[in-house]
């Protein structure tokens, strides 16, 4: 997965693009899923400017069905801190 947005911390703020591999582990409809790779960040205003590379993970569960329907998913990470998501899928 390659994405690319902006960040706002108690430090500064700036863009960063995120390099990772998702992997997940399905047993029925109760995923487990890890992520991994990079956090690349520049542009950044903050009291040390410039550029940094940080490690990136996330250790989650995931609820979806085989067939589509609703996705859950929460979990803990780097960057994102606690993480919750709700979404449909098809």
């Amino acid at each position: 997965m390659i994405g690319y947005g902006n960040f706002l911390s108690l430090n500064g703020s700036g863009d960063m693009v995120l390099i990772s591999s998702n992997f997940i582990m399905a047993r029925s409809k109760h995923h487990f899923e890890i992520d991994a790779g990079i956090d690349y960040r520049f542009n950044m205003q903050a009291f040390i400017p410039g550029e940094s590379v940080w490690p990136l993970f996330n250790l989650g569960y995931r609820y979806q069905k085989d067939k589509g329907g609703l996705l859950f998913r929460t979990g803990i990470g780097w960057p994102d801190g606690l993480f919750l998501g709700l979404g449909f899928t098809f």
